[in-house]
């Protein structure tokens, strides 16, 4: 009778926590979108403060959730730019606004009309179109159903059965009520514990294989040696795969990827004390406290089901706390690490070629080398007789936010990048990314204008000699061709990297390593740094490398500098930012005060009037702790968690005025080759380049690609898989994908470029 109670109690208990309410405002909307109108804002007043939420008009059913108690005010952006949307219907708190107020005074730049079916026509006649919907709402309860969680409720289960186990229940001789008082009081404390990560249990692979695991366990564990020693090795290899996995996500704020391996010999930069604590107790959590329990218990099959069970719980909460949305588990992402995707049956029909080419990529699928063309560009942006001399610099890391070029929250951080900025003759480009991470594939990607499958140790380190020469004809090679003496300062001391091979696979005159550097331009070898030159020596190499210069041959010299790198401080010679007490604004403001001395060289010098200067990064910042939280504090609200982010292109070119480029197009750091050449009237070039030429792209979308995650970049946003709802977006989506996986097979190949002069 006693269990039928419980088990009554137990289903009530379920129901009534799986009930979906909430408390706040909810709006839906309904709407036809038939320009393709990317999105628009609300703004809400709360307590007198604006707040926004951004929309996207990829689904035309759009659901807003405002936590809050009441607002006063309530303003629709219905969209960026110009062009009409239509609303079918809306709804707030549940209820559909029938007699929507068409009154013309909560208009600004917008004419609205009135359709059939209680519908409206919203269209954009100016600069900051937005309308005023509401004045005064409350929130409510909001009943949205019942959703069953079915891994709590396996949960739920197993709890109760060690309930049973540690308290032995069925022996307990008291009064029904209050054996059920205690059943229901320990679930609800269950619950309670459970709550803040139950909207996160959602039956994908992550809790498929614990299920599986468990089951494992529970039923097999111990029917004999041979069987309980091959559970305890699959449980070992469960446990140790998902915990590098979580150790991983707290230290760098995403799973382990091909990207961290690649870079392994950095490894030292991530050892630090805090994260040791971290790591210290989460293993005391995983290992002592099971240890512990195991003298109260005494069982051992209740301890491998704790620190299965355990393993689960920390998981969910870290993946929520990091938005964590992968629909491939912990193990999955580690198994797809050491698996390659080469693909040599893709195929593609003329529609798919027709959509690449919405994206500037062009393909012949019928030669031998697909991505070949004859030409850089259609239209020449001046008729500039004279080569001029080129200087790219690529910089560590460094994400366009972090500037005060780009970002007023950071004007004192770079103010020699902000002086820069407003040469008469300087450009800056906004809406530019990377497309793609980390350094190796960063700075290789932007001067061959490929999306490169090596990286780091596991394309020029460990396999550097055994891959393939691929024959790439990148920027260096095609200066060359136009008269151009090329140059690479690989600020990289000797073995300590292998970019220097990398580089050399590039087509330079010249590649100089720190070694050499240090003995050539500042008078002997002085490593303040064991890896490479710090930036302050590098900018004053490169100011005497220009001083030593001696043939009038115009140049494209090339140098990356490194101390912004995630996870380090600067060193002896760095100066750092007010109090230095926050790294990675210390290794910026180092890195411009650096620059700000080799601008005051380059401005007052013999270049000034006959160099183009490119001022760029070989990646964004990476998304380590400590830069997220310096996101957070400066409230950051668009930054995404991603190694993909706007980066600086600043461009000084004393020849002619550069172009202003339309802000509803996206460009990437696949355009920068290009763009150089464009600028220099490098015309007629046979290339297989990926990008195209900023000043001549006409691509609404931008292709980002790293570790295996494809984005597509729409001015201010970045959409993954994820965030893209409707179907034909989705086909564009694995188009590229199916694009990129067929470029990756020619790359290994060696069917890029053919091997001639």
């Amino acid at each position: 009778m006693k269990k039928l109670y419980l088990f009554i109690m137990s289903i009530f208990i379920i129901l009534l926590f799986s009930i979906d309410i909430k408390r706040g405002i909810y709006i839906n909307i309904k709407l036809n979108n038939p320009q393709n109108i990317e999105g628009g804002m609300f703004y809400y007043i709360e307590n007198g403060k604006y707040k926004k939420v951004p929309l996207s008009y990829l689904n035309d059913n759009i659901d807003i959730f405002l936590n809050t108690e009441k607002i006063d005010s309530l303003r629709f952006d219905p969209m960026d730019e110009d062009g009409y949307i239509i609303i079918k219907e809306l709804s707030v708190n549940g209820s559909k606004i029938k007699n929507i107020s068409l009154d013309s005074k909560t208009f600004h730049n917008l004419k609205v009309e009135k359709l059939n079916n209680n519908s409206f026509k919203i269209t954009s006649l100016g600069n900051d179109p937005h309308m005023i919907l509401f004045k005064n709402l409350k929130s409510k309860i909001i009943f949205k159903g019942i959703k069953i969680n079915y891994l709590f409720l396996i949960l739920f289960i197993i709890v109760n059965f060690f309930i049973f186990k540690i308290f032995n229940l069925n022996n307990i001789k008291k009064p029904l009520l209050k054996y059920l008082s205690l059943f229901f009081i320990i679930n609800l404390i269950i619950y309670i514990y459970l709550y803040p990560v139950k909207k996160f249990f959602i039956i994908n692979t992550i809790y498929i294989e614990f299920i599986f695991i468990y089951i494992l366990i529970y039923f097999f564990f111990g029917i004999n040696r041979f069987l309980s020693f091959v559970i305890w090795i699959i449980f070992i290899l469960y446990i140790s795969i998902n915990s590098i996995e979580l150790i991983s996500l707290l230290i760098s704020n995403d799973f382990l990827t091909k990207l961290a391996i690649d870079n392994i010999e950095f490894i030292d930069v991530i050892i630090t004390n805090k994260n040791i604590f971290r790591l210290l107790l989460f293993l005391f959590i995983l290992i002592i406290v099971p240890y512990l329990l195991q003298k109260i218990v005494k069982d051992k099959l209740f301890n491998l089901i704790y620190i299965l069970i355990f393993t689960l719980f920390i998981a969910s909460i870290i993946y929520n706390k990091f938005n964590i949305n992968y629909f491939n588990s912990p193990i999955l992402n580690f198994i797809k690490i050491f698996i390659s995707e080469e693909n040599n049956n893709e195929e593609f029909n003329y529609k798919d070629l027709d959509n690449l080419k919405l994206f500037g990529f062009k393909l012949d699928v019928k030669n031998k080398y697909p991505l070949m063309k004859n030409g850089i560009y259609k239209y020449k942006l001046s008729n500039i007789n004279k080569k001029p001399n080129i200087i790219v610099i690529f910089t560590e890391g460094l994400s366009a936010r972090t500037t005060s070029v780009y970002n007023k929250k950071f004007f004192s951080l770079t103010p020699n990048l902000y002086k820069f900025s407003k040469y008469k003759n300087t450009k800056y480009y906004k809406n530019y990314y990377n497309h793609t991470a980390a350094t190796y594939r960063g700075i290789l990607g932007q001067l061959c204008s490929f999306f490169p499958k090596y990286g780091g140790n596991g394309g020029w380190n460990r396999d550097f000699k055994s891959i393939s020469k691929i024959r790439y004809k990148c920027l260096p090679e095609l200066l060359k061709h136009n008269g151009y003496e090329t140059t690479y300062l690989n600020v990289h001391y000797k073995d300590a990297s292998h970019i220097d091979e990398m580089v050399n696979n590039f087509g330079f005159d010249k590649i100089y390593s720190g070694e050499s550097l240090s003995k050539l331009y500042l008078g002997k070898i002085n490593k303040l740094k064991n890896d490479a030159l710090t930036d302050h020596q590098a900018y004053k190499v490169l100011i005497n490398f220009l001083k030593n210069k001696k043939n009038n041959k115009p140049f494209f010299v090339s140098m990356y500098t490194e101390e912004t790198h995630a996870w380090v401080d600067v060193v002896s010679d760095g100066v750092k930012y007010k109090d230095g007490s926050n790294e990675t604004l210390n290794t910026i403001y180092n890195m411009d005060n650096a620059f700000g001395k080799f601008l005051d060289y380059f401005k007052n010098s013999k270049y000034f009037k006959n160099t183009i200067l490119v001022f760029t990064s070989d990646h964004a910042h990476y998304q380590n702790r400590e830069f997220v939280e310096l996101m957070n504090k400066y409230k950051e609200k668009d930054y995404k968690h991603i190694f993909i982010d706007k980066i600086p292109l600043i461009i000084y070119n004393p020849f002619y005025t550069l172009p202003t480029l339309d802000k509803n197009l996206s460009f990437t750091s696949l355009d920068i080759a290009p763009t150089i050449l464009h600028m220099i009237g490098a015309q007629n070039e046979p290339n297989a380049f990926l990008g195209t030429s900023i000043f001549e792209s006409k691509k609404r979308y931008g292709v980002s690609w790293y570790n295996n995650h494809l984005y597509l970049i729409n001015r201010d946003k970045v959409y993954d898989r994820f965030d893209i709802k409707d179907n034909k977006n989705k086909e564009l989506f694995f188009l590229l994908k199916k694009f990129l996986r067929y470029i990756h097979y020619l790359e290994s190949q060696n069917r890029i470029f053919p091997n001639i002069n």
